[in-house]
Protein backbone atom coordinates (compact mmCIF):
# COMPACT_ATOMS: atom_id res chain seq x y z
CA UNK A 1 0.00 0.00 0.00
CA UNK A 2 1.41 3.38 -1.01
CA UNK A 3 0.81 6.28 1.37
CA UNK A 4 -0.99 9.28 -0.06
CA UNK A 5 1.21 12.31 -0.69
CA UNK A 6 -0.24 15.46 0.86
CA UNK A 7 0.23 19.07 -0.18
CA UNK A 8 0.97 21.71 2.46
CA UNK A 9 -2.62 22.96 2.27
CA UNK A 10 -3.99 19.43 2.74
CA UNK A 11 -1.66 18.97 5.70
CA UNK A 12 -2.72 22.24 7.34
CA UNK A 13 -6.41 21.40 6.73
CA UNK A 14 -6.23 18.10 8.68
CA UNK A 15 -8.63 18.01 11.61
CA UNK A 16 -7.18 17.91 15.12
CA UNK A 17 -6.91 14.41 16.53
CA UNK A 18 -6.91 13.95 20.27
CA UNK A 19 -3.73 12.39 21.64
CA UNK A 20 -1.47 13.05 18.66
CA UNK A 21 0.08 15.69 16.48
CA UNK A 22 1.27 15.57 12.89
CA UNK A 23 4.35 16.30 10.84
CA UNK A 24 4.68 16.21 7.07
CA UNK A 25 7.89 14.64 5.82
CA UNK A 26 8.50 14.54 2.07
CA UNK A 27 4.74 14.75 1.54
CA UNK A 28 3.99 11.82 3.86
CA UNK A 29 1.86 12.33 6.93
CA UNK A 30 3.56 11.25 10.16
CA UNK A 31 1.35 10.85 13.21
CA UNK A 32 3.12 11.55 16.50
CA UNK A 33 1.63 9.99 19.63
CA UNK A 34 1.39 11.85 22.92
CA UNK A 35 4.91 11.96 24.40
CA UNK A 36 5.79 9.73 27.34
CA UNK A 37 6.71 11.11 30.75
CA UNK A 38 10.41 10.47 30.05
CA UNK A 39 10.16 12.31 26.73
CA UNK A 40 8.55 15.30 28.47
CA UNK A 41 11.11 15.28 31.29
CA UNK A 42 13.99 15.32 28.80
CA UNK A 43 12.26 18.08 26.82
CA UNK A 44 11.93 20.08 30.04
CA UNK A 45 15.58 19.56 31.02
CA UNK A 46 16.83 20.56 27.55
CA UNK A 47 14.48 23.57 27.52
CA UNK A 48 15.71 24.71 30.92
CA UNK A 49 19.39 24.34 29.97
CA UNK A 50 19.02 26.15 26.62
CA UNK A 51 16.58 28.78 27.87
CA UNK A 52 18.89 29.69 30.73
CA UNK A 53 21.92 29.71 28.41
CA UNK A 54 20.17 31.99 25.90
CA UNK A 55 18.93 34.34 28.59
CA UNK A 56 22.26 34.63 30.41
CA UNK A 57 24.83 34.53 27.61
CA UNK A 58 23.20 34.61 24.18
CA UNK A 59 20.28 37.08 24.31
CA UNK A 60 20.12 37.15 20.51
CA UNK A 61 18.72 33.58 20.65
CA UNK A 62 15.12 32.60 21.39
CA UNK A 63 14.30 29.17 22.83
CA UNK A 64 10.98 27.51 21.99
CA UNK A 65 9.36 24.08 22.01
CA UNK A 66 7.28 22.22 19.41
CA UNK A 67 7.03 25.18 17.02
CA UNK A 68 6.14 24.22 13.46
CA UNK A 69 8.57 24.96 10.63
CA UNK A 70 7.77 24.71 6.93
CA UNK A 71 11.16 23.43 5.78
CA UNK A 72 10.16 23.04 2.11
CA UNK A 73 7.05 22.49 -0.05
CA UNK A 74 6.70 18.92 1.26
CA UNK A 75 7.95 19.07 4.85
CA UNK A 76 6.62 20.57 8.09
CA UNK A 77 8.42 19.56 11.26
CA UNK A 78 8.22 20.71 14.87
CA UNK A 79 11.39 20.06 16.87
CA UNK A 80 10.92 19.16 20.53
CA UNK A 81 13.16 22.10 21.51
CA UNK A 82 14.80 24.74 19.36
CA UNK A 83 16.91 27.87 19.32
CA UNK A 84 16.60 30.55 16.67
CA UNK A 85 18.27 33.91 16.20
CA UNK A 86 15.87 36.68 17.16
CA UNK A 87 16.52 38.75 14.00
CA UNK A 88 16.11 35.72 11.70
CA UNK A 89 12.83 34.88 13.42
CA UNK A 90 11.54 38.40 12.88
CA UNK A 91 12.29 38.19 9.14
CA UNK A 92 10.53 34.83 8.69
CA UNK A 93 7.09 34.65 7.18
CA UNK A 94 4.48 32.24 8.50
CA UNK A 95 2.18 29.81 6.81
CA UNK A 96 -0.88 28.78 8.77
CA UNK A 97 0.98 29.45 12.03
CA UNK A 98 4.21 27.66 11.10
CA UNK A 99 7.43 29.54 10.42
CA UNK A 100 8.79 29.32 6.87
CA UNK A 101 12.44 28.40 7.26
CA UNK A 102 14.52 26.43 9.73
CA UNK A 103 15.62 26.82 13.35
CA UNK A 104 19.31 27.35 14.06
CA UNK A 105 19.41 24.46 16.55
CA UNK A 106 16.79 21.70 16.49
CA UNK A 107 16.54 19.06 19.21
CA UNK A 108 14.63 15.87 18.45
CA UNK A 109 13.93 13.50 21.34
CA UNK A 110 13.59 10.10 19.71
CA UNK A 111 10.39 8.29 20.67
CA UNK A 112 10.15 4.48 20.90
CA UNK A 113 7.81 4.54 17.88
CA UNK A 114 10.39 6.27 15.65
CA UNK A 115 12.79 4.35 13.43
CA UNK A 116 16.43 5.28 12.93
CA UNK A 117 15.61 5.79 9.24
CA UNK A 118 12.80 8.20 10.15
CA UNK A 119 15.11 10.18 12.45
CA UNK A 120 17.75 10.37 9.70
CA UNK A 121 15.11 11.64 7.27
CA UNK A 122 14.13 14.41 9.72
CA UNK A 123 17.79 15.37 10.26
CA UNK A 124 18.38 15.53 6.50
CA UNK A 125 15.35 17.81 6.08
CA UNK A 126 16.56 20.18 8.82
CA UNK A 127 20.06 20.37 7.35
CA UNK A 128 18.79 20.90 3.79
CA UNK A 129 16.59 23.77 5.05
CA UNK A 130 19.48 25.53 6.80
CA UNK A 131 19.48 24.28 10.40
CA UNK A 132 23.02 24.66 11.74
CA UNK A 133 22.98 21.89 14.36
CA UNK A 134 20.61 19.07 15.26
CA UNK A 135 20.72 17.09 18.49
CA UNK A 136 19.07 13.67 18.27
CA UNK A 137 18.48 12.61 21.88
CA UNK A 138 18.11 8.82 22.32
CA UNK A 139 16.50 8.17 25.75
CA UNK A 140 16.85 4.38 25.61
CA UNK A 141 20.64 4.44 25.14
CA UNK A 142 21.10 7.77 26.95
CA UNK A 143 23.16 9.16 24.10
CA UNK A 144 22.98 12.28 21.98
CA UNK A 145 24.04 12.46 18.33
CA UNK A 146 25.07 15.97 17.30
CA UNK A 147 24.70 16.66 13.57
CA UNK A 148 26.41 19.69 12.06
CA UNK A 149 25.75 21.73 8.93
CA UNK A 150 28.81 20.22 7.21
CA UNK A 151 27.09 16.80 7.59
CA UNK A 152 29.58 15.62 10.22
CA UNK A 153 28.24 14.13 13.45
CA UNK A 154 29.47 13.32 16.94
CA UNK A 155 28.03 10.88 19.46
CA UNK A 156 28.07 11.79 23.15
CA UNK A 157 27.51 9.33 25.97
CA UNK A 158 25.94 10.14 29.33
CA UNK A 159 29.29 11.17 30.86
CA UNK A 160 30.23 13.55 28.04
CA UNK A 161 29.20 17.02 26.85
CA UNK A 162 27.57 18.33 23.69
CA UNK A 163 27.77 21.65 21.92
CA UNK A 164 26.60 23.68 18.98
CA UNK A 165 29.56 25.83 17.92
CA UNK A 166 27.60 27.09 14.91
CA UNK A 167 24.94 28.53 17.24
CA UNK A 168 26.59 29.19 20.62
CA UNK A 169 30.34 29.06 20.66
CA UNK A 170 32.48 28.14 23.64
CA UNK A 171 29.80 26.31 25.63
CA UNK A 172 29.61 22.63 26.50
CA UNK A 173 26.32 21.16 27.79
CA UNK A 174 26.67 18.09 30.05
CA UNK A 175 24.60 15.18 28.70
CA UNK A 176 23.81 13.56 32.04
CA UNK A 177 21.42 16.19 33.45
CA UNK A 178 19.36 16.07 30.25
CA UNK A 179 18.09 12.65 31.28
CA UNK A 180 15.53 12.12 34.01
CA UNK A 181 17.87 10.47 36.52
CA UNK A 182 20.92 12.69 35.92
CA UNK A 183 22.11 15.22 38.50
CA UNK A 184 21.58 18.88 37.76
CA UNK A 185 24.69 20.67 36.43
CA UNK A 186 25.04 23.98 34.63
CA UNK A 187 26.63 24.37 31.17
CA UNK A 188 30.37 24.97 31.28
CA UNK A 189 32.72 27.10 29.22
CA UNK A 190 35.25 25.26 27.08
Amino acid sequence: MIAEILSLDQFFDLPDKRGCSYELINGRLVELPTPTFLHGAIQGAVSLALGTLAQERFPHLIMSVRAGFVLNDETVQAPDVLLIERERRQRMTTRRGSLCGAPDLAIEIVSPSESAWGVDEKIDAYLAAGTKTIWAVWPKTRRVWVHHTDRSSDKAAITQTIDSPEVFSGVQIPVEPLFLDGPSRRPTRS
